[in-house]
């Protein structure tokens, strides 16, 4: 299966290709200066078992995401540590979005970590707000994970294939 990370523009509908590269300095400096909702320059972020990654616009290199993820022998899956849109397609920042799907993005992202882990698909992560707790599991069938804790998510290996696979390439669509 080859996979095609892709975004909607709001304005014009078009499907809009995005590029996942290592986070560099120059990304986490970005979230301070344009205001992002979080500094990625944080101590909790910069932890070095963290693979941490940008997410870009494929024809103008826009900065549009940053996640964070984990994997460890240990654990059966990729733990989604931190995911979060750039200010002008968050949500919370915007008044309308610049572009729409980039949280499956992020999410879908983890998933080819894990697969990649061979930890086929499967991926944890919690919600930040009852808002997108609600989004995840009513979304993405997300399945909520610990009595202790109602905002840890599992996807495990069927739900993270449907949500990958929506990013699939046919082989004869790319040539």
């Amino acid at each position: 299966m080859t996979i095609e990370f892709f975004v909607t523009d709001t304005k014009t509908g078009d499907r809009v290709v995005v590029n996942v590269e290592p986070a560099s300095v120059a990304d986490y400096k970005a979230t301070k200066d344009e205001n992002w909702q979080t500094p990625w320059t944080s101590s909790y972020i910069q932890n070095p078992e963290f693979q941490k990654y940008a997410f870009r616009v494929e024809s103008t290199n826009e900065l549009i995401g940053l996640g964070a993820y984990r994997y460890s022998p240990r654990d059966y899956g990729v733990y989604v540590e931190y995911i979060e849109s750039s200010p002008a397609n968050n949500p919370t920042m915007a008044a309308e979005k610049r572009y729409s799907g980039l949280g499956a993005v992020l999410l879908a992202f983890g998933v080819q970590l894990s697969y990649d882990n061979n930890c086929d698909g499967s991926i944890v992560f919690k919600a930040k707000t009852t808002e997108l707790l609600k989004h995840y599991i009513q979304d993405y069938h997300a399945i909520q994970y610990s009595s202790f804790d109602p905002y840890l998510l599992l996807m495990d290996y069927k739900l993270a294939y449907d949500l990958i696979a929506t990013f699939s390439v046919d082989e004869e669509e790319e040539e």
